[in-house]
């Protein structure tokens, strides 16, 4: 009878659910890429304001596929053979990390039952001690868990043999074996009566609705191998959301008691106080997942002793003190993530010992000093995350030895030095994030050799000299930041080598010469940010191409010419900044196709002639910024419909004639600049209430 929980399945899903929490904390960090100041970046970074929103290190996202075998107890009886079995399509190692997250159940979830009728065993059979007791268990489950509301509930509380029952495995003696109830539905409190399960060896109860504390009692179950109350937050379930636990109260120390046990996955509830030393003592454990409760005090250093442990997973707690450096002696650990605490003090060496380790996730705390370079020892190294910390020092090149690495994230440090050449031969790298730290010197030519690299974070350094053309090698690359640093000379063309790449942004640098017109073939990209250059040259109509943009910042460099009439054919943009260049010519009327525009920033050029009428089509638009141009004529009062309008800036131009009564329609209204025109008459009194304005300096009375 295939049942949903079993060692390997539950040892395989707390490495899962802990690589997506990680995955999606590698986005935040990686979203450095979008964040220009250090107050944006809480975990991967919220996007400058121009930029809009994007991203919680970075959406390395590894693609993990989890099926699940469960079937309806069929009336085979009880045998020695007849063990539980789960079909796991799951990678031993961590997926490659990409940037969405896409678990992908291959099997459907049992559908619900009718509440089965309550039956007393049948006259005269036999019934064991043993299985009375167990019986009396099972229903205080399902009476204290809204049984009748379970997914399935197949035969519970009826004469059949526990065996039978949905989600339940006995021995031959009739004693119950697992409970296997993972997703079913349970509501309330786990009873203290399942602590007489005596026989107990697998308990899964993850991914339900389960509250209270977790009974002491399961001290008594020393033969236990698997307790299994977490949540793994996914949200395919055919329900709104998959349901989670939020168990409370602290772990209990009893559960030292369970010498038998392997796998001990508590993550994603509302478990407080410390973690039990006395867990050290358990020599069988391989599997210990503790990642996203509120747990405290320090990490215990008797965790060293579990020689068979290969999966630690304590992130997204409030854990204080240091990393013990015992945990350098779990040789068989594989997985170690400690991300998103309050750590403090230096990374031991001595997790250099750890030969098979594959991931290692330290972010999101307070750890300082160097990084250690025995860590280029870790050959089996997969992911390395040391972001949003305060680690000093330079770049070991001795990381360059890590030849399995798939992400790199030391983002938001205090780095300083060049960038080591020696990262150059990660082949097998996909994330590379060095944002926010003080990096010095040119970006190696030698990174156009990560073939494999989908996004390049270097944003916010002091990274001088051009960029290198090898970077156009990188084909696979869907995000480049390289932001708010100190690099010269031109965008190389190879640049529009990308056909994948979705982000670019070269803001805040000292960038000369013209915008290469391979940009445009750039046909997935959704965010072009080059604002603050000194680029000079036309827009190339070329831009007009890339269909999927939602974001063109060129504002702030010295860019000349008209502004393309092709720029009306990106239907998807939301923001279209222009500002501060020497652009001339009048305001295509093809801007008003831009029915998705919300902000349309022209302001500071030498445009010329009226401005559109078709500009009222843009309904969504919320900032018009057209000021100190030389715009003539009137202001067109269809500006009136734009009801969405919160800042309307016509400032320092030549526009004539009356104030449009039809602003009196734009409630929402919030920045009025019309100062430095010729207006005349009157200033519609509708207005008055505006908060900015610079109603002063028109000269004119209110209209009555």
């Amino acid at each position: 009878m295939p049942l949903i929980a079993t060692s390997e399945f539950v040892r395989q899903l707390a490495r899962v659910v802990s690589l997506i929490a990680l995955f999606g904390a590698l986005v935040v960090a990686l979203a450095g890429c979008d964040a220009p100041t250090q107050s944006d970046l809480p975990m991967d970074l919220t996007p400058i304001a121009e930029t809009a929103a994007p991203t919680r290190m970075p959406e390395l996202t590894p693609a993990v596929a989890v099926a699940a075998s469960i079937s309806t107890p069929t009336s085979t009886p009880p045998t020695a053979s007849r063990i539980r079995s789960t079909a796991i399509a799951s990678s031993p190692t961590p997926a490659v990390p990409d940037v969405t997250l896409t678990p992908t159940p291959t099997s459907a979830l049992p559908t619900l039952t009718a509440t089965p009728t309550i039956l007393e065993p049948a006259a005269g059979n036999d019934v064991p001690a043993t299985a009375s007791v167990d019986r009396a268990a099972l229903v205080a489950l399902y009476e204290a868990t809204d049984g009748g509301n379970w997914t399935n509930n197949a035969n519970w509380l009826s004469g059949a043999p526990l065996w039978q029952w949905y989600g339940v495995n006995t021995n031959d003696d009739g004693a119950v074996t697992e409970i296997a109830l993972a997703g079913n539905w349970l509501i309330g409190a786990i009873p203290t009566e399942l602590g007489n399960l005596t026989s107990l060896e697998v308990l899964s109860l993850e991914n339900n609705s389960l509250s209270g504390a977790i009974p002491v009692e399961f001290g008594n179950l020393i033969n236990l191998r698997i307790l299994s109350l977490g949540s793994n937050e996914l949200t395919w379930y055919s329900r709104q959301q998959w349901p989670s636990n939020v168990l409370s109260g602290g772990i209990p120390a009893e559960l030292s008691n369970l010498v038998n046990l392997t796998t001990l996955s508590l993550g994603s509830n509302q478990l407080t106080g410390h973690i039990p030393a006395a867990l050290g003592n358990l020599a069988n454990l391989e599997t210990i997942s503790l990642e996203n409760n509120q747990l405290t005090g320090r990490i215990p250093a008797e965790l060293g002793n579990l020689d068979n442990l290969e999966i630690l997973s304590l992130d997204r707690n409030q854990l204080t003190g240091s990393i013990p450096i015992e945990l350098g002696n779990l040789s068989s650990l594989k997985h170690l993530s400690i991300y998103e605490n309050r750590l403090v003090e230096r990374i031991p060496a001595e997790l250099a010992n750890l030969s098979d380790l594959e991931v290692l996730s330290l972010g999101n705390n307070k750890l300082t000093g160097s990084i250690p370079t025995e860590l280029g020892n870790l050959a089996n190294l997969k992911i390395l995350a040391i972001y949003e910390n305060r680690m000093t020092g330079e770049i070991p090149t001795e990381l360059g030895n890590l030849s399995n690495l798939e992400a790199l994230a030391l983002g938001t440090n205090l780095l300083t030095g060049r960038i080591p050449v020696e990262i150059g031969n990660l082949t097998n790298l996909r994330t590379l994030s060095f944002q926010y730290n003080q990096l010095t010197w040119n970006i190696p030519s030698e990174l156009g050799n990560l073939i494999n690299l989908k996004h390049l974070s270097l944003d916010n350094n002091q990274l001088t000299w051009e960029i290198p053309m090898e970077l156009g090698n990188l084909i696979k690359l869907e995000r480049l930041g390289l932001y708010e640093n100190n690099l010269i000379g031109e965008i190389p063309a190879e640049f529009g080598n990308f056909p994948n790449l979705v982000y670019l942004n070269l803001t805040y640098n000292l960038l000369t010469g013209e915008i290469p017109p391979e940009l445009g073939n750039l046909s997935s990209l959704e965010r072009l940010m080059l604002r603050d250059n000194e680029l000079s040259g036309e827009i190339p109509a070329e831009l007009g191409n890339l269909s999927a943009l939602k974001y063109l910042g060129l504002q702030n460099n010295q860019l000349t010419g008209e502004i393309p009439v092709e720029l009306g054919r990106l239907v998807s943009l939301g923001d279209l900044a222009l500002g501060g260049n020497q652009l001339t010519g009048g305001i295509p009327a093809e801007l008003g196709n831009l029915t998705n525009l919300s902000n349309l920033e022209l302001g500071f050029n030498q445009l010329s002639g009226t401005i559109p009428t078709k500009l009222s089509y843009l309904i969504l638009l919320n900032a018009l910024y057209l000021q100190n141009n030389q715009l003539t004529g009137s202001i067109p009062a269809d500006l009136g419909n734009l009801f969405n309008m919160t800042r309307l800036h016509l400032n320092n131009n030549n526009l004539t004639g009356k104030i449009p009564d039809e602003l009196y329609n734009l409630s929402n209204l919030n920045e009025l600049f019309l100062a430095g025109n010729s207006l005349t008459d009157c200033i519609p009194a509708a207005v008055k209430q505006v908060r900015a304005n610079d109603f002063a300096d028109l000269g004119l009375p209110f209209c009555d």
